[in-house]
């Protein structure tokens, strides 16, 4: 494909020696002291807000939150019209899951 200028930006001067030789190279394991951590139900849940979509949906959503809980990896996604809506929807999943399996969430 880089002979054939099909790619663009790619440098034409690599040889196809160096080609193989980035391609077989491997990448070192991930360090397992920072994923040794044994977490427990909610005890660290990750929040995402995505910022306003391009095109909206056809009720008018606009936003979208995410949590996952690192634990049980459960994820719970809220589609909101307003980014002034994250802090109820908080509200809500919290008591959610509060009420489920009865335990709090430690870390947001």
């Amino acid at each position: 494909m880089i002979k054939t200028n099909m790619v663009l930006g790619f440098p034409s001067n690599i040889s196809n020696l160096s080609l193989c030789e980035h391609s077989k190279q491997h990448k070192s394991p991930f360090p397992k002291d920072l994923a040794t951590h044994d977490f427990t139900l909610l005890e660290f849940v990750h929040m995402e807000v995505c910022a306003p979509m391009p095109t909206k949906s056809k009720k008018w959503f606009s936003y979208f939150v995410i949590y996952v809980d690192y634990y049980s990896r459960f994820i719970a996604i809220y589609v909101l019209k307003h980014k002034f809506e994250v802090f109820n929807t908080f509200q809500n999943y919290m008591a959610f899951v509060e009420n489920q399996i009865s335990h709090k969430i430690k870390t947001l």
